[in-house]
């Protein structure tokens, strides 16, 4: 849910005023600082004689770095999942195929009409319908086979949102 996130990513082009929710402090507006590397976020509550400062979070949205805490800023009351939030500033990384390596273990497919087969990487063939080539052909599609991806061998199920560089 909201394990491994950095939320100075997310967060980084958010427009001034942005209101968030935080478990500790309710609603809240945000500001990145990249001078303080431990504690990046700061929170801001809006008074009547402008913004009150009320205190630095961790770029994982924890109180304290030192103890296994849990994240304290959310997109919303309601929303508390990061991985689902959605905001018109936010464009979400995708994975990126030329980070494949010699032999790395990958699925492939031509069509998403087609079950995903594993295989081992080789080579991009630029300006290509089909330009993943592994050891086995060339193909359309291609994504690494790890723990997120490994179910889909022999599925045409769509890959993990992460994966799906093909739609942006």
């Amino acid at each position: 849910m909201n394990e491994n996130i950095d939320l100075t990513k997310i967060l980084k082009n958010c427009p001034k005023n942005t209101i968030f929710y935080s478990s500790i402090y309710e609603y809240v507006t945000v500001r990145i600082t990249i001078t303080n590397k431990d504690y990046p976020i700061s929170l801001y509550k809006s008074s009547v004689n402008g913004d009150f400062f009320l205190c630095r979070l961790t770029k994982e949205g924890k109180y304290n770095n030192q103890f296994n805490g849990e994240c304290t800023l959310f997109p919303s009351k309601e929303q508390r999942d990061w991985s689902k939030f959605t905001a018109s500033w936010f464009k979400k990384e995708k994975f990126n195929p030329k980070t494949l390596k010699l032999h790395d273990k990958v699925l492939v497919r031509d069509e998403f009409t087609y079950s995903w087969a594993s295989a081992y990487f080789y080579h991009i063939k630029e300006d290509s319908d089909y330009p993943y080539m592994t050891t086995r052909s060339a193909y359309r599609y291609c994504i690494p086979y790890n723990n997120d991806t490994k179910h889909l061998n022999g599925r045409k199920e769509q890959a993990p949102e992460f994966y799906r560089y093909w739609e942006d």
